[in-house]
């Protein structure tokens, strides 16, 4: 019995220093990065850190968090953020987002989300870099609002992101939002028909991405992984009268401009026409071409009011079926 408690004794010791120095090691790497970003130029500043949680935890708790990076015009602000991790592996981290506004300003645009409930779990493999292994995010009811007003808005959402483990480089995104409401500024752009439904009856997408390198630490310190390849397997989508099903494949360079195709259903194709001249996606002066010629590959179907289409990118220009869209949009991660 003496024997026993003598090695509980030590157990709860070597348990106490392993979390004592693990705690330390947060706190102090936390402060170390700060400062090392102060050092590349960076504005960071954020209240003083200190891990809790003893003995099953560790849970750090982020006050007054504000980072910004000049040369890419990137910036970073939000009230409180708590991170937590199993006291055996801190690479298991959960990061729960408050519910008051995260700023964050890109190229001089300032977008702010809110968040009811917001979690992201992610696991990370053992080592220096951090390598993200998976991750999985969840929340209620958000807003993602501009300068201008209310952009984006949805109840529950969910997204899954999975490295594949024979290609590093390579994720698995799975995403789901409920109620997806495009804002009054949207809504307004495309010039949507007040008898329209605010919300999307359903929305997901499933799709691949490879990048130029896997996600690790190095994507908040230096530059992220750009996309090489995006494979698109099953995109829904249900607004109105309109109901859009896509998948596809693309190529992307090192200048962010994507070459390949993607083939969408859309269901009531007028409809979308419509909104895609509203809001300048499609030249107004030739809608009559585009809604005769699209017109005839529905018939070629067999359903009017659906409509098979591949839509392309090519030497820097996209194209809807037959019809020039204008230039592609580059796919670059700032």
């Amino acid at each position: 019995m003496h024997i026993m408690i003598r090695l509980l004794i030590l157990l709860a010791v070597i348990w106490s220093g392993w979390w004592w120095l693990a705690a330390t090691f947060i706190d102090r790497g936390a402060d170390g990065w700060l400062a090392a970003r102060r050092g590349e130029g960076w504005q960071a500043q954020v209240q003083p850190i200190a891990t809790k949680g003893f003995p099953s935890k560790f849970q750090t708790q982020i006050t007054d968090l504000s980072l910004a990076d000049p040369e890419k015009g990137v910036a970073l602000r939000l009230d409180s953020a708590t991170v937590s991790a199993p006291a055996y592996w801190p690479g298991y981290v959960t990061l729960a987002l408050p519910s008051s506004p995260i700023e964050l300003d890109i190229a001089a645009i300032t977008h702010l989300f809110r968040v009811q409930n917001g979690t992201a779990r992610l696991h990370l493999h053992p080592g220096a870099s951090l390598q993200l292994d998976h991750m999985q995010t969840r929340g209620g009811a958000w807003q993602w609002n501009t300068r201008q007003g209310n952009a984006l808005a949805g109840d529950d959402w969910a997204m899954q992101v999975a490295q594949n483990p024979a290609v590093i480089e390579k994720y698995q995104f799975d995403l789901q939002i409920t109620n997806l409401r495009p804002g009054e500024q949207l809504r307004t752009l495309l010039s949507v028909p007040s008898d329209w439904p605010l919300s999307f009856e359903h929305f997901s997408a499933d799709l691949a991405v490879t990048f130029d390198r896997p996600w690790d630490r190095r994507a908040v310190e230096d530059q992220r992984p750009q996309p090489r390849r995006i494979t698109l397997q099953d995109a829904k989508a249900s607004w109105g009268p309109i109901r859009l099903v896509a998948n596809g494949d693309l190529i992307v360079d090192d200048m962010g401009i994507p070459e390949g195709a993607a083939n969408l259903l859309v269901e009531n194709w007028t409809e979308l026409l419509e909104l895609a001249v509203a809001g300048g996606a499609l030249p107004a002066n030739i809608r009559p071409q585009a809604q005769a010629m699209l017109g005839a590959l529905a018939n070629m179907g067999g359903d009017p009011t659906r409509l098979d289409l591949s839509l392309r990118f090519a030497a820097g220009e996209m194209y809807l079926g037959p019809i020039r869209l204008g230039p592609a949009p580059r796919i670059v991660l700032r």
